[in-house]
């Protein structure tokens, strides 16, 4: 049996050994976007991912679109419907074949096509195609099935944004911070400059009361 799942249901359900067999499927179909990318970029790089920096520029877009954008929704698909919450994910290979744009459309599938009750592990092909048809990529992943049925209430998607305030994009997540008042923190071995700065900083902003754990020699010769 097959689910696809243009818009998130207000319910998440895995599928534990037993109730999976050969030739269930699921899919997702979402659109990539500018803001998208920039929030990748600004997660996992170091690029600058302003609305004027380079994060949409051709030279990454395939790295941040195919590679980290259409991965992030097989990781999606797998762990939140097929199999599923308390999935372990043992091997991912996916070949990419065609490239993706601004604006396109992106159908994720993954089929179960081999099951291994014993093991408890399933093999499942993956499909990603565009909205014109053509594959975008494709491969498989082997992961362990979950044992116990688990379901969560899915929270409504946020209205994520960069924001680039006071030098930082992290200003306005800061402040959130801040306003939940500073929460003791062991702070384990900053034993340099680095580190202790980090840990001093922190506490500084209001984040955080730090309690350093390390040997007094090291830190008082810093």
């Amino acid at each position: 049996m097959t689910s696809t799942s243009p818009l998130p249901t207000a319910t998440i359900r895995n599928r534990p050994l037993g109730t999976l067999a050969v030739g269930d499927g699921a899919s997702l179909l979402r659109r990539l976007d500018g803001r998208d990318l920039r929030t990748l970029a600004a997660l996992f790089t170091g690029i600058d991912a302003s609305q004027d920096g380079p994060a949409l520029e051709p030279a990454f877009l395939d790295v941040f679109g195919r590679g980290l954008w259409g991965g992030a929704l097989v990781a999606g698909l797998l762990g939140t419907d097929l199999p599923g919450p308390g999935l372990r994910c043992r091997r991912l290979q996916l070949d990419y074949l065609a490239p993706l744009a601004l604006g396109d459309t992106l159908q994720v599938s993954a089929t179960v096509t081999a099951l291994d009750e014993a093991g408890g592990e399933a093999t499942l092909a993956i499909d990603a195609c565009r909205g014109d048809g053509e594959k975008v990529f494709a491969g498989q992943a082997v992961v362990t099935v979950p044992t116990t049925p688990m379901q969560f209430a899915r929270g409504a998607l946020p209205d994520l944004g960069l924001v680039q305030a006071e030098g930082t994009m992290a200003a306005p997540w800061i402040a959130r911070i801040q306003a939940l008042g500073a929460v003791p923190m062991a702070v384990v071995h900053p034993c340099s400059g680095e580190a202790l700065l980090a840990a001093l900083q922190a506490a500084q902003a209001g984040l955080i009361e730090p309690v350093l754990v390390a040997p007094r020699a090291r830190l008082e010769a810093l």
